[in-house]
C-alpha cells in the first residue's frame, strides 16, 4: 500500500511524491490531515503557530511508524510562509498541499484595518503564496493542492463577515486555480466544510482527512466538494468512483 517514495490509497492509483505539507496543522481537521497522510506512507512537514502542539503530533505520527518535522510559521506573514514552502520543497519534493488555515475575526462593521488585513493575509494571499511555493513540486509530480473551504462562503454571517469574506475568497481562489494549472496536471481542490468540525459529529476531523484523501485519490471529479456530512460525502464519493 505505501513505500519509501510515495504512497497510493485504497482505491488509487495516485502515487504522490513522498513529501506533504499542511498549513494550519496545530489541531483539530490539521491534525487528523497530517495522522492521514502520515498513514500513507508520506513524510508530513506540519506547519502552524504553535510549535508545542505540532511537536505533540509528530510525537504522534513517529509512534505510528510514520515520518514528520514540525515548522513554526505564522500563515499571517505570507512570505515568510512561502519561504518556509519553499525551503521544504529544496529538502524533498511536495507532491500534497493542504492549506487549513484561517482568521476568524468578525463583524466587518466592527473590524479594524489591521484585522481586516491580517484575515486577507491568513485567508487569501498566504495560500496563494504557498501554491507558487510549491507550484515546481506540484507540476512536475501531477501534485494536488486541497484547501479546506468553509459553509460561510455560500452562506455569509453577519456574526462571522470577515470569516464569510475569507471562505468565498478561498472559494474563489481554488476555482481559478485549478482552471489556471489544469493544463499542467495540478488538481485544485476544496472542500467546504458546512458546518462545525468535532469529533465524534457528522464533521468529525478524522471522517474528513479521509473525504480529503479521497478527494486528493480521485484523478477527476468537482473542483469543489461540499460537506456537512462526512460520512455521506464519502459514500458519494465512492459511489461516484465505482460508476
Amino acid at each position: 500500500m505505501t513505500n519509501s517514495s510515495g504512497a497510493v490509497g485504497m482505491d488509487g492509483d495516485r502515487p504522490v511524491p513522498g513529501q506533504a505539507v499542511v498549513i494550519g496543522a496545530g489541531s483539530g481537521l490539521g491534525r487528523s490531515l497530517a495522522l492521514r497522510f502520515a498513514d500513507e506512507g508520506l513524510h508530513v512537514a506540519l506547519l502552524a503557530r504553535n510549535g508545542r502542539r505540532l511537536q505533540e503530533i509528530v510525537g504522534q505520527i513517529r509512534a505510528r511508524g510514520g515520518t514528520a518535522r514540525a515548522v513554526s510559521v505564522d500563515a499571517g506573514q505570507p512570505q515568510r510562509l512561502a519561504e518556509v514552502v519553499a525551503d521544504l520543497s529544496r529538502q524533498a519534493p511536495i507532491g500534497l498541499l493542504a492549506y487549513n488555515a484561517a482568521a476568524i475575526e468578525g463583524r466587518l462593521s466592527t473590524s479594524t484595518l489591521p484585522e481586516l488585513e491580517h484575515a486577507a493575509a491568513v485567508n487569501l494571499h498566504s495560500p496563494v503564496l504557498a501554491v507558487q511555493a510549491a507550484l515546481a513540486d506540484l507540476q512536475a509530480h501531477a501534485g494536488s493542492v486541497l484547501l479546506t473551504g468553509g459553509g460561510f462562503a455560500l452562506y455569509p454571517s453577519g456574526e462571522f463577515g470577515v470569516l464569510s469574506v475569507g471562505k468565498a475568497g478561498l472559494r474563489a481562489t481554488a476555482l481559478a486555480l485549478a482552471a489556471d494549472l489544469a493544463p499542467s496536471q495540478v488538481k485544485v481542490r476544496t472542500i467546504t466544510v458546512a458546518g462545525t468540525i468535532s469529533p465524534g459529529s457528522p464533521l468529525d476531523p478524522d471522517l474528513l482527512a479521509e473525504l480529503f484523501w479521497q478527494v486528493h485519490l480521485r484523478p477527476d471529479g468537482p473542483v469543489e466538494t461540499v460537506c456537512d456530512d462526512a460520512t455521506s460525502a464519502l459514500a458519494g464519493l465512492r459511489a461516484g468512483s465505482s460508476t
